[in-house]
């Protein structure tokens, strides 16, 4: 009896195990949901794809969620909350910075297609052609 290996070759499914893993911008959206957020991490860890966010994406990324911190907190503003929520951002930033690789492209942006309206979607465009990315989450 032929084992899987023999029966079903890589081969037959066209994978190429020399092949570099496809890498994608991972915009904030994406990683708003803790959830979502150790998914896509698990997956850049195992290898299933490269993992590629900028500053812009960073930033924007800290700003959405301080202000889910604050509002999950009763809007507390003390000292204590505001050390609990950077001991939090910044367990985080350890956990993800060895993991995603980071493009710093820098203004002018690339063109993006006609239809982008949205001016703040550039920078994350300008890291999507900036990194080789094919996919942009």
């Amino acid at each position: 009896m032929m084992s899987d290996e023999e029966a079903w070759p890589d081969e037959a499914f066209g994978v190429d195990d020399t092949a570099e893993p496809p890498r994608a911008v991972l915009d904030t959206s994406s990683l708003f949901l803790p959830t979502l957020r150790r998914e896509l991490h698990y997956a850049a860890v195992s290898g299933v794809f490269e993992a590629i966010w900028s500053p812009w994406i960073i930033a924007e990324l800290n700003r959405v969620l301080v202000w889910d911190w604050i509002a999950r907190t009763g809007d507390d503003l003390s000292r204590r909350n505001q050390a609990r929520c950077a001991a939090s951002a910044h367990r985080m930033m350890e956990i993800l910075l060895p993991v995603f690789t980071l493009v710093n492209p820098l203004p002018p942006y690339p063109s993006a297609w006609p239809t982008l309206t949205d001016t703040w979607d550039h920078p994350v465009w300008a890291a999507a052609k900036r990194s080789g990315s094919r996919y942009v989450v």
